[in-house]
C-alpha cells in the first residue's frame, strides 16, 4: 500500500541473524511494524502544515525508510527511527 505520496514501503524490513537471539528478533520485529506504521501514515499536523513542515517530515521519513529496509538494523537504529517521528505526533 502507497503512502501519502505514493511511495511504497519495503516488504521485508529485516532478515533474522542466525545467531541472533529470539527475543531480539522478537524485539526487532515489533520496531520494524511500529515503524512502518509511522512511514505509512502522515498524520494530520502535518498533512495540514506548511510546505517546510511536510518537507521535513518526508525527509524523516525517508531516512526512516532506508533503515527500515536495512537488513542488518539494529535496535537502537529502529528505536531512534521511530524516535524522529515523534515531534509530528502532536
Amino acid at each position: 500500500m502507497s503512502d501519502l505520496f505514493g511511495e511504497e514501503a519495503p516488504a521485508k524490513p529485516f532478515r533474522d541473524i542466525r545467531s541472533q537471539r529470539s527475543s531480539v528478533a522478537e524485539e526487532k520485529a515489533q520496531l520494524a511494524l511500529i515503524l512502518n506504521r509511522k512511514i505509512t501514515r502522515c498524520p494530520s499536523s502535518v498533512a495540514n502544515g506548511s510546505v517546510n513542515l511536510v518537507r521535513e517530515w518526508r525527509k524523516t521519513a525517508h531516512a526512516a525508510r532506508k533503515v527500515y529496509a536495512s537488513t542488518r538494523s539494529s535496535v537502537q537504529e529502529l528505536t531512534s527511527a521511530i524516535a524522529s517521528f515523534d515531534r509530528y505526533d502532536k
